[in-house]
């Protein structure tokens, strides 16, 4: 599979979720999402964290994300991830769109900070799918910009170019101030490449 594959799978799901399980179109993908679930999920079990259950799974979720997200601020990856993974399969299961989208996007972020980059990728370009779906016009640009950003480090400039040029213009109406950042990187990647 080639990686402009890759770029145009942001328009549909890397995964979806049916009867507790990951399923989809491409199944070396969906592999790859089950495997880091399951580990992720294996681990943050045998931790045996005390968890909110008896509120509901929608509050549990809420609680295991805001404590990834304090492990992934402190960089405690693992932690993270497990947590993460908790909140999505609590989300998928309440078909919580946004906050799945919001789960995937801190998953690529923790992949990314590990350089696992080829999952991070996967998790970036389902959120971009689903921020789009939504309507989420920020979420949709920051997830496309770094899913290019997974690109990149993965050595595919073009795919990266293509995933920025489409996210600045969004970033420009919806987030100025974050924009430069976006105009910053093209510049480079284009002089670097050759790319217009």
């Amino acid at each position: 599979m080639t990686s402009q594959s890759n770029v145009n799978q942001v328009v549909k799901p890397v995964f979806g979720w049916s009867g507790g399980a990951f399923v989809g179109g491409n199944a070396e993908w969906v592999r790859k999402i089950r495997e880091d679930h399951q580990t992720s999920l294996q681990w943050f079990n045998a931790q045996n964290f005390p968890l909110p259950t008896g509120m509901g799974e929608a509050h549990a979720a809420e609680y295991c994300y805001d404590m990834a997200y304090k492990a992934e601020s402190a960089q405690i990856y693992r932690e993270a991830s497990g947590g993460y993974h908790w909140a999505l399969r609590a989300y998928l299961n309440t078909n919580n769109g946004k906050m799945v989208a919001m789960t995937c996007y801190r998953l690529g972020n923790v992949h990314g900070a590990q350089r696992n980059f080829a999952l991070a990728q996967l998790y970036f370009i389902h959120s971009a799918y689903l921020a789009n779906q939504l309507n989420d016009r920020k979420g949709y640009a920051l997830s496309l910009f770094y899913a290019g950003d997974t690109f990149e480090q993965l050595g595919q400039p073009v795919e990266t170019h293509q995933l920025w040029k489409e996210a600045l213009p969004i970033m420009r109406e919806v987030s100025p101030e974050d924009a430069s950042g976006i105009e910053k990187a093209l510049q480079r990647l284009e002089g670097e490449h050759n790319l217009h």
